[in-house]
């Protein structure tokens, strides 16, 4: 008996579509979730940030401090509050004399004024330099000095508003960057799928469409995975049927190709 080819046939491809719309799910998802992270990471590290900025500015105040210890002139007060309100990364100020006497305080947001001053207490007990962090922002407190001898405390306070943070355009940067992933990994992704799904495929439309007639057609994966292992097993289940059949007298042999092809 002449072999045959292998039968023609077309499935719906929703293996393909499933694994598909499962992996572009993943990556959208994944894509989601790394801008997500990028909004947290700039949201969490606000007190770092508001720290290091506070380390930097709280030099300036080292000579204007003195002033205000052991009280400062109505005129001098009046120049630190006009100061203190127009700028942007100093919230509040308070200053104490070595016992613990507030010569000069501020605070323009409600809650900073109790940690400013456990600050300084903390700081004029140990004589160094405190960080804290406030409902508002970042606390930094330490000794004043002058002519080399500690005089009182002072603590500033960096608010959170002074650091710069576009939620939106971080937001807009991650999903970009999603985005260019999805663009890169689809035709990947898309490879892969054809290529995996291919071989079950025409498993598929070779037993969809084989007949009575047919049972010399043998299924050829050449997938170089396990499919190949399934194409085998195939041809040997077939090889079986047609030699059954082949021996069979004629009329079984009949009987068992309608048998076969109203299977």
């Amino acid at each position: 008996m002449a072999r045959q080819e292998t039968p023609k046939g077309n499935v719906k491809p929703s293996l393909r579509t499933t694994l598909m719309a499962v992996v572009i799910g993943l990556i959208v998802t994944t894509s989601l979730a790394f801008s997500a992270s990028i909004l947290a990471f700039e949201y969490f590290s606000r007190d770092d940030k508001a720290a290091a900025n506070l380390r930097l500015s709280v030099s300036s105040w080292m000579p204007v401090v003195p002033n205000m210890i052991p009280e400062a002139s109505p005129g001098y007060i009046n120049s630190m509050n006009e100061i203190i309100d127009n700028s942007e990364t100093v919230s509040a100020v308070r200053v104490e004399d070595l016992q613990g006497n507030v010569t000069y305080t501020l605070s323009q947001l409600e809650g900073s004024s109790p940690v400013l001053a456990h600050a300084i207490a903390l700081s004029r007990s140990s004589g160094e330099q405190i960080m804290l962090r406030s409902p508002n922002g970042a606390v930094l407190a330490r000794p004043a000095v002058q002519n080399g001898q500690m005089i009182g405390s002072f603590a500033l306070e960096y608010p959170f508003s002074a650091i710069p943070f576009n939620w939106g355009r971080t937001l807009a940067w991650g999903l970009a960057t999603g985005l260019l992933i999805c663009a890169i990994a689809i035709p990947v992704v898309l490879a892969l799928v054809h290529r995996f799904t291919s071989p079950l495929y025409r498993l598929i439309d070779f037993t969809s469409n084989v007949s009575a007639n047919q049972l010399s057609a043998r299924v050829d994966l050449q997938s170089g995975n396990e499919f190949d292992l399934l194409g085998d097993a195939f041809n040997s289940m077939m090889n079986r049927v047609e030699d059954t059949i082949r021996h069979r007298p004629s009329e079984p042999r009949t009987f068992y190709a309608r048998a076969y092809q109203s299977s």
